[in-house]
């Protein structure tokens, strides 16, 4: 005999703490889980040019939902007047 909880397609939503508890005529027992769902961060907002120099530019943006994992890299992409 066994019991199971599935989440199929887990959204960010179902994320958290999830209890259990069994309990028969021997006695209960209570187990905890910690559900994170990762998915993709969301795009950056509030892209600010923070300054300039004569070689260098300084950015700052935010990140509303990092998708509950680790950024590992930012990629810019410079552009001349002509889209090149």
């Amino acid at each position: 005999m066994g019991s199971r909880l599935t989440i199929d397609a887990a959204r960010r939503e179902d994320g958290g703490l999830y209890v259990c508890t069994a309990q028969n005529s021997y006695g209960s027992h209570t187990s905890n889980v910690q559900l994170t769902v990762v998915e993709p961060p969301e795009p950056p907002t509030k892209i600010l040019l923070d300054g300039v120099g004569s070689r260098t530019l300084t950015l700052s943006w935010s990140v509303e939902f990092d998708g509950n994992s680790a950024l590992t890299a930012i990629v810019i992409e410079l552009c001349n007047d002509t889209g090149q």
